[in-house]
């Protein structure tokens, strides 16, 4: 799994930021979002890309989003 502090990623000086995803592809990585740490785990015997968008939201103003690909590698 690799986890992420998306505080260190989306900054908002007006008060607490709410996150959500969304993927391309939902059989190659499971991704959790507590508050506001995002992990990714892969899914056993996958492999693969996948677009991961992330949208981090002030209740009272508006949103921004990042779109990244997630790759994950053949391990035998």
């Amino acid at each position: 799994p690799i986890d992420m502090d998306l505080n260190e990623v989306f900054k908002d000086i007006d008060g607490e930021l709410t996150f959500s995803f969304e993927l391309s592809d939902n059989d190659i990585v499971n991704v959790n979002i507590d508050g506001a740490i995002m992990r990714l785990t892969s899914f056993p015997d996958t492999y693969g890309e996948t677009e991961l968008s992330i949208t981090a939201s002030n209740p009272t103003r508006a949103s921004v989003s990042e779109t990244i690909v997630v790759t994950v590698s053949p391990v035998n």
